[in-house]
């Protein structure tokens, strides 16, 4: 069986250099599930959440226009397992004569490509059960509150969170996007002061 999960979180990972977590949660219950995922798939979860478009196409838009362009429809996202602490996923397709396929993926991708194609996203429950934690949104246990049960939108980034993508937007030499992170970043520090 599988359960339908949002991304709610996404941060830069202070233990695997270079790397960042995103933190999907269980559409109708309380277990999340932290996901380590590389740089590109972070800027693209990123975009997104902040309502962004990339001043270049990245790899998740020529995908979805290829798959476009032979008439694929994604319907879906799977994390199936989990081995070793590598997550497994695949994507779901339907061509126009309704012939399905999938695709094997890093959840990374599938993370991303998630958003990018506005396909749902779920977790086989074997999957939750082992690598879901059980808490709140602000992280405490489970016990203690009783959360609401409506999807959850993404949280908005921080400042640190912004600056790690603008920095590795500058070293993947996607200057413009760097520029659009600077811009976010000055407003936000405007809006504390």
């Amino acid at each position: 069986m599988e359960k339908q999960v949002n991304i709610i979180g996404l941060s830069y990972a202070q233990s695997q250099l270079g790397s960042y977590i995103a933190v999907v949660s269980e559409q109708d219950g309380t277990r999340k599930i932290p996901i380590i995922i590389k740089p590109m798939d972070a800027q693209v979860i990123g975009l997104k959440i902040e309502g962004m478009k990339s001043p270049r196409p990245t790899t998740q838009d020529l995908m979805l226009d290829i798959l476009n362009a032979y008439n694929l429809e994604v319907f879906k996202f799977i994390i199936y397992d989990i081995l070793e602490g590598v997550f497994y996923s695949k994507m779901f397709c339907v061509d126009a004569d309704g012939n399905e396929c999938q695709f094997e993926g890093t959840t990374g991708d599938a993370l991303a490509l998630s958003m990018v194609f506005d396909a749902p996203l779920y977790v086989n429950e074997a999957v939750l059960d082992y690598a879901g934690i059980d808490m709140t949104e602000d992280g405490e246990d489970i016990d203690k509150h009783i959360e609401d049960s409506k999807p959850k939108r993404p949280k908005k980034l921080t400042i640190d969170d912004l600056k790690q993508l603008m920095s590795e937007a500058e070293r993947n030499e996607e200057y413009e996007l760097a520029a659009e992170y600077r811009d976010k970043i000055k407003k936000l520090e405007q809006k504390l002061k």
